[in-house]
C-alpha cells in the first residue's frame, strides 16, 4: 500500500515473507520513498526479489494512475 510517494503498509504470505517484510517494515517507518526503495541493492536478492518486483508493481501502477 502507497500514499503514492511512499509504502503506508504491506502484507506478507509465504515461506521468508519475514525476511522481506523487515525492509518494508523499516521503510515505513522511515519514510523512504519508493523510488529509493527500487533502487537499494540487496545483500541476499533470493529473498528480496519478492519485494522489488511488489515494488516494481506497485510504481507502475501508480503512474499509471497520475
Amino acid at each position: 500500500m502507497s500514499d503514492g510517494e511512499r509504502l503506508i503498509g504491506a502484507y506478507a504470505v509465504g515461506p521468508e515473507a519475514g525476511e522481506w517484510l523487515q525492509q518494508v517494515t523499516l521503510a515505513i517507518r522511515a519514510r523512504i520513498p519508493l523510488v529509493v526503495l527500487l533502487d537499494v541493492v540487496q545483500p541476499f536478492p533470493t529473498f528480496s526479489e519478492a519485494l522489488f518486483h511488489a515494488l516494481r508493481d506497485l510504481s507502475t501502477q501508480l503512474s499509471g494512475s497520475r
